[in-house]
């Protein structure tokens, strides 16, 4: 029986100070150590669909909010984009060493399933990816309830991990935002602590901070590298919602956006969730982590300059059944 320990359902915030805004369109800059091992970080309510038409590669896609609130950010989260288009990217499949099956964590079962993809084409963020060694994620998982009254566990992000295959060619092409290149994990862990360390906050990002810092610690090292990926609401608007308004929007994105694309797929609605009356200020209570990853500040507060958030509904993960 796997174990899922209680916490509260709010957004992961990550936040990434002094980075570049220019980083992810240099393609001078790119490190001449080999990375042994690469990560792709999802944030945000992504889906993750293993076409049938297919089997070598993944798209992952974020639709676009009808309601306008969210926004998107990739490597360099002290800028979002948004500028009224779509963005396009892709990972050059020589670069990784490709799966010949997607793995994912049984702690996503509640969330993996199969079923027909209906592929809306224009989505406002689509990410084409090789297959990776295996797909999990960050804690915590978030408690819900489906509107069919089962209940279960999301999460808000997806760790996708590949091994290298030619280190140089490691880059993601995007008609959009041109070449991406993955950044060391050892400069966005250190980025992040900084950000963590340096600047108080309100209390409920306290979690955040530290288990964003604890997946980062277990990837850091010299050929460590990561690609961030986001979408949500951005925190300057997400401070003026209250818990209500928060886990209603999350709901609403999840059942009449995101699942627009897998219509048959009726077992993953989400029930509404129950009101407060309260204001966001609640604090993730994440899964319990081994003591080797406990890092020494215990008072950290991280400065939401910038968010990926959808409290409570996060991603899906998909083997389509037609496409």
């Amino acid at each position: 029986m796997k174990k899922v320990y209680s916490l509260l359902a709010v957004p992961i915030v990550l936040g990434i100070s002094m980075l570049s805004a220019c980083r992810h369109r240099d393609d001078r800059h790119f490190p001449n150590t080999p990375p042994a091992t690469i990560k792709v970080v999802i944030n945000g309510p992504f889906a993750i669909v293993w076409p049938k038409s297919d089997r070598s590669k993944i798209i992952v896609f974020t639709p676009r909010d009808p309601k306008g609130t969210h926004v998107f950010y990739v490597n360099d989260l002290n800028n979002s984009h948004d500028e009224g288009k779509n963005y396009h990217f892709k990972l050059r499949p020589e670069g990784v060493k490709a799966a010949s099956s997607l793995t994912v964590d049984p702690y996503l079962a509640d969330i993996t399933a199969e079923t027909e993809w209906e592929d809306q084409k224009e989505y406002f963020v689509r990410i084409e990816l090789p297959v990776p060694e295996k797909i999990t994620f960050a804690p915590p998982l978030h408690k819900v309830a489906f509107a069919n009254g089962s209940r279960g566990y999301v999460t808000t992000n997806f760790v996708l991990e590949y091994r290298v295959a030619e280190p140089d060619r490691v880059k993601l092409d995007s008609p959009e935002l041109g070449g991406v290149h993955p950044l060391a994990t050892s400069e966005l862990q250190e980025q992040y602590a900084r950000l963590c360390a340096g600047y108080e906050a309100n209390s409920r990002y306290h979690d955040s901070c530290i288990e964003i810092r604890n997946l980062l610690a277990q990837g850091a090292g010299p050929q460590a590298k990561v690609f961030f990926f986001g979408a949500g609401i951005p925190p300057d608007k997400q401070s003026t919602m209250t818990e209500d308004e928060q886990n209603e929007h999350a709901v609403y994105f999840f059942n009449e956006v995101l699942l627009k694309s897998f219509p048959n797929l009726t077992s993953k609605r989400l029930a509404p969730q129950e009101k407060t009356g309260q204001p966001g200020t609640g604090g993730p209570r994440g899964m319990l982590m081994q003591a080797s990853l406990k890092l020494p500040e215990p008072h950290m507060r991280p400065l939401p300059v910038s968010a990926v958030i959808d409290c409570k509904a996060g991603g899906l993960v998909i083997t389509s059944t037609k496409q």
